[in-house]
């Protein structure tokens, strides 16, 4: 699953702040969902295997996916 967000290429996210609860570049009232997923995949070991979020700033916009493997499955 992958979403873009399109954000201002005058004031760029600070992607080393991105994951911090509250942190949002869309104002007041968000700033939760991409640190409620980063807390689910980084649960207890084995919690949610072949889990990861990946980040990527391009052309203006964030892009946030989520990978999720099948049980057994591998990344090719």
């Amino acid at each position: 699953m992958a979403v873009a967000n399109p954000v201002s290429p005058q004031d760029p996210p600070q992607l080393n702040h991105i994951m911090a609860a509250g942190y949002t570049t869309k104002g007041a009232g968000h700033g939760q969902g991409l640190r409620t997923v980063q807390d689910i995949i980084a649960q207890t070991p084995g919690a949610t295997p072949g889990a990861a979020l990946q980040l990527a700033l391009k052309h203006d916009r964030l892009y946030f996916t989520v990978i999720l493997l099948k049980s057994g499955g591998r990344v090719a």
